[in-house]
């Protein structure tokens, strides 16, 4: 029989949660383009929210957010803009090859915060690392586990999409958008074998990294990027989800950015490897990363605000259910 293995502990004596939110200076809002569940758009958010920089978020489905993306494309014959996230910054200047790029802009703006991602030279490597061997990886699961069920599609993919009119949209032409997820991620069962094969890998290689830095952090003895890069990529593989701890007094997940589904809700054949990954050392450090390092007890909200239309089309929604 397969036990449970715990998310977190809730013994404060055991959790930093002393991190205290930087200096307000008073800057105008940044503008985020993303698509919900994608592990680089998470990191991003981490950061942003860490270096305490107020953004609004602009979260849009895939394959929808061409139409947000486009617009901060080079010129022709260049390739054009498809990828997120996109960052840009409260003077108008614009990040758009890499959350790398938005990492480095943070880390050379971090004057109001003792937090320095880059302190140490191997978490810029660590993190190329991740995204080279985690991202493609998480995404090709987390996507084949959602896209397996109407319900999780519904609730994960669809029904978090905030304006109406894409939403929409994405319910009208779902039957092509679900075949062009497929293909464009390469969802086929031996890559999705390959997937989990290169987690272990990765899991290892950060369980070699914290024993050589004494268990604490990846790549230094502070926080830095590798731990927010690895953290946010987890969090697609491991389903970190409050439903899941029955002794859950408040939603300690709630800072993360987006909502994942718990172990009751994926197949148990999956949920099985989850609760392996979760007893991991690597998987008790993102556990530990999301309980102490990802948002500010004093600021359960971070930084992250989303487009007035958005709060109105959630509403609409809501509404719509309650009927």
């Amino acid at each position: 029989m397969t036990h449970s293995v715990p998310l977190w502990n809730k013994s404060k004596s055991e959790a930093d949660l002393t991190i205290k939110p930087p200096h307000d200076l008073g800057l105008p809002k940044a503008k985020l383009i993303t698509v919900p569940w994608d592990p680089l758009c998470e990191e991003v958010r981490w950061a942003l929210t860490r270096h305490g920089t107020p953004f609004v978020e602009y979260s849009y489905p895939w394959p929808l957010h061409i139409f947000a993306t486009l617009e901060y494309s080079d010129p022709i014959p260049h390739k054009q803009q498809t990828e997120v996230p996109i960052f840009v910054n409260y003077k108008n200047e614009v990040y758009k090859r890499s959350s790398t790029d938005i990492f480095m802009y943070l880390y050379a703006h971090s004057f109001n915060t003792p937090l320095k991602i880059y302190s140490a030279p191997r978490a810029l490597d660590l993190q190329e690392y991740f995204h080279k061997n985690l991202t493609p990886a998480v995404t090709r699961i987390y996507l084949s586990i959602i896209l397996s069920s109407k319900k999780l599609t519904q609730k994960y993919l669809i029904g978090n999409t905030h304006l109406n009119t894409l939403r929409a949209i994405q319910a009208t032409t779902w039957p092509i958008i679900r075949i062009a997820m497929y293909f464009w991620f390469g969802l086929s069962q031996k890559k999705i074998e390959c997937a989990w094969a290169d987690i272990e890998i990765v899991f290892t290689r950060v369980e070699d990294e914290l024993a050589n830095q004494g268990g604490k952090y990846i790549a230094a003895q502070t926080f830095t990027a590798a731990d927010i890069s690895f953290a946010s990529h987890a969090t697609f593989v491991l389903f970190p989800n409050d439903e899941d701890d029955e002794n859950s007094e408040n939603d300690a997940f709630g800072a993360i950015g987006c909502i994942v589904p718990s172990l009751k809700e994926i197949p148990k054949n999956v949920s099985e490897k989850v609760r392996k990954l979760r007893g991991r050392v690597a998987g008790q450090h993102a556990m530990k990363m999301w309980m102490n390092e990802r948002g500010f007890a004093s600021k359960p909200d971070g930084y992250r605000s989303f487009p007035s239309k958005y709060c109105k089309a959630k509403q609409d929604t809501n509404r719509i259910h309650k009927k």
